[in-house]
Order: structure tokens, then sequence, then C-alpha cells
């Protein structure tokens, strides 16, 4: 079966490539492959990023950071799962990636002015109140 697929890939490269779509897959990839050396670059040189400090010099860990991270990967994968599919003609599949990237990008960029939503996140648990979210 990996065989065969293997081989379908190579048959998928082929057409994309004969009708001039397949430059435009190696771009997006490009897209996020820049986004981790912002990330490294963003992140706390003095002391780990998974770890802050309260007001009492006791260290407790930084979900938020961790569920922006989770995010910000979780969409990369799911762009890249909907420029594929609408590379090979796919379109219905592409609508519900889509969607998914934004929500997720969305969650980590909420998470920056709203951390709490990370302990909810760590927990596995939904907010009890999420109007005060901005839910």
């Amino acid at each position: 079966m990996l065989k065969g697929d293997q081989h379908n890939i190579q048959i998928t490269i082929t057409l994309l490539s004969k009708h001039g779509i397949y430059g435009l897959y190696e771009p997006s990839i490009k897209l996020f492959e820049e986004l981790f050396p912002a990330i490294q670059s963003n992140s706390s040189k003095n002391a780990t990023s998974f770890f802050r400090k309260t007001a009492g010099g006791i260290e407790i860990p930084a979900y938020d950071f961790q569920l922006r991270f989770y995010m910000i990967l979780s969409a990369q994968q799911q762009f890249l799962f909907a420029v594929g599919h609408l590379l090979r003609g796919h379109i219905t599949e592409v609508a519900g990636h889509i969607r998914r990237a934004i929500e997720g990008a969305g969650i980590a960029y909420l998470s920056k002015s709203k951390p709490e939503i990370a302990e909810y996140f760590q927990k596995g648990v939904k907010p009890p109140n999420l109007e005060p979210l901005g839910w």
C-alpha cells in the first residue's frame, strides 16, 4: 500500500508540474519555515519561555506560550493541508482546513491578551464562562 501511495505522489507531482501548479506549493511551505526563527528570536533569552516568575519569585508554567506554539503549529499544518487539497482540485476539503488554521491562529493571538485560557487548555476543560474571554 505504501509503495502504491509513493507511486501516486509522483503522478500527482508530475501532473501538477505539467500544469504549472506545483511551483505554487513550495513557496507556501517556505512561508511557515520562516515562522520558527521569528518565534525563536522573540522568545526570552534569559530564561526558558516555558516558565515565568511571579511577584514572589516563584516559577510557574507559562502555558500560554505552549498554547501559542501549539496553535501556530496547528495553523501551519492546516494551511498546508488546505493548499495541498486546493492544488489537487479537492475544493470541498479546503474550507475545513482553512477554518481550523484561522481558529488556531486566533486562539494563539487571543492567548497573548488573555493568558488564562491556556490554563483551561492545559487541563483539557472548557472555560466556565466564555464572556470574560471575549468569546
